[in-house]
């Protein structure tokens, strides 16, 4: 069985990113009914409009659904991570039993979970600093329903007031604000109720692609230094709108651990800029025992690192397969 082309790699992190996304509509959309849920409880609850203590509860409700939210993503991160690191395990695994030299000498038979808690710890948008910004983005949805409440029920007043509205009037004025936005809250446009649409620039579809593509790449990379191989290329093709990193670094062979010094090591290409969110590159194996990368290894031996243009303006995502930082 012939290697995997880049596009075949491509395609296979499309599809597990595809995977992984279903998991993590599936939290959100439980996630947007148990909101709802909330929302319809202050619209059906003649208190919300007359006590104050009833409205707050409502609120931290609310709060409370966004937590167990953030619980939810934290699960299916775990979930995500596990996943993709179990099939480009078996796609390094494959890439050595290729050649002669390298399947006799290969030592493992089944995947090894021990690598689940180390690429959560590294890679997982829900690690300590990251969870900061998940945290945050949570907290302005929370926010977000929270306001929709204060100001149905502030502008609900008002407008009684000035049309001379009786109590009743103005109770289903309020009600049908408070509907109306339980049925299309503004902060859950991205994506509709049966999950179909999902915009492209949306915060929970770039956390999900990043992951995917961190734990693939590093899921490949550690399966090959494990098994003493250090030599990969980086691959992935080139855009019109590529990070100058990935134009630059594109169809070098580089060192995983940076101890073959014939090579640059793969950290630096990261420094330059490489697997950021949205890059479409990833590294394959290259053997000295298989005569195609044996002849690009004897070519490239020796070769200095690429140099690579700062830029300080941000280039636009365009693309549907961008490879542009977000």
């Amino acid at each position: 069985m012939p290697p995997l082309t880049p596009k075949d790699r491509e395609r296979k992190l499309t599809r597990r990113t595809a995977s992984n996304r279903v998991q993590m509509v599936d939290a959100l959309m439980n996630a947007r009914k148990h909101i709802e849920e909330r929302l319809l409880r202050a619209a059906t609850n003649k208190r919300f409009a007359t006590v104050r203590r009833v409205r707050e509860g409502i609120y931290k409700d609310i709060q409370a659904e966004y937590v167990a939210l953030n619980g939810d993503l934290d699960k299916w991160s775990r979930s995500s991570i596990l996943d993709t690191s179990e099939e480009w395990h078996k796609i390094a695994a494959d890439d050595l039993r290729l050649t002669d030299g390298d399947k006799d000498v290969i030592s493992f038979t089944q995947f090894s979970k021990k690598h689940t808690d180390d690429y959560f710890a590294r890679i997982s948008p829900f690690k300590a600093a990251e969870n900061v910004a998940i945290n945050a983005h949570l907290g302005g949805m929370a926010n977000t329903d929270i306001r929709a409440l204060q100001t149905a029920f502030t502008e609900s007043f008002r407008e009684a007031h000035l049309a001379g509205m009786t109590a009743p009037e103005r109770w289903n004025l309020m009600q049908s604000k408070i509907l109306k936005y339980a049925e299309d809250p503004e902060t859950w446009q991205f994506i509709d109720r049966a999950g179909r649409k999902w915009k492209r620039g949306n915060y929970f579809n770039m956390v999900n692609r990043t992951l995917s593509a961190r734990v693939s790449t590093d899921a490949y990379n550690d399966t090959l230094i494990e098994e003493g191989r250090d030599l990969v290329q980086i691959i992935g093709g080139i855009a019109p709108n590529s990070h100058k990193a990935c134009i630059a670094w594109m169809g070098r062979v580089v060192s995983l651990t940076g101890n073959d010094t014939r090579f640059p090591a793969l950290q630096s290409y990261i420094d330059d800029g490489g697997f950021h969110p949205n890059c479409i590159h990833s590294t394959a194996y290259v053997s000295p025992n298989f005569a195609p990368t044996k002849k690009l290894i004897e070519e490239q031996q020796g070769q200095p690192k690429p140099k690579v243009a700062s830029s300080r303006s941000k280039p636009v995502i365009k693309m549907k397969n961008a490879d542009t930082p977000a």
